[in-house]
Parts: structure tokens; sequence; C-alpha cells
């Protein structure tokens, strides 16, 4: 065990009481929990639903196109109002 300001550096105990993608906990630079909140995910997507790749690019393709939608109407309301006004 390390003192508590051994060399400078003061100790941290991190408890983790499950697995949330949501928090992200970084060290040198890279988001670790989000990383392996998204591996687990993955890995339990990939276990629990057969052929899953044939369902997943699709579903990620509409979200995308949804998530675009709010952008593109915004993009022609203010393309309609510049030619009106």
């Amino acid at each position: 065990d390390l003192p508590a300001h051994a060399g400078g550096y003061e100790r941290t105990d991190l408890v983790f009481e499950g697995l949330d993608t949501a928090a992200t906990v970084t060290l040198g630079g890279v988001e670790l929990i989000w990383t392996v909140g998204l591996v687990m995910a993955g890995y339990a997507l990939g276990s629990s639903i057969p052929n899953v790749d044939h369902y997943l690019l699709p579903i990620v393709a509409v979200v995308v196109v949804v998530s675009l939608l709010p952008l593109v109407l915004e993009v022609l309301r203010s393309r309609r109002h510049a030619k009106a006004g």
C-alpha cells in the first residue's frame, strides 16, 4: 500500500457499483469507462440477439437519418426564408 501522499501524489480509491456508459474515467487522455462500457454493451448485444449484424446497420442508419432531420429542416426553412425576404 502507498502512503496517502507518497511522492506528491494523492491516493484515490475508485469503487464502481455497476457499469454506466454515461460516466467517464480518463487516464492518460483515454476515456476508460466509456470504452469499456461500449465493448461490454456490444458483447452483450452480440451474444443475446442472434444475427444481430443483419439488424444493427439498418438501425444505426435510421438513427443517423432521424438525428439529421432537424438540421435538414432548418436549412430548408432558412433558404425559404432567405428567398422570401
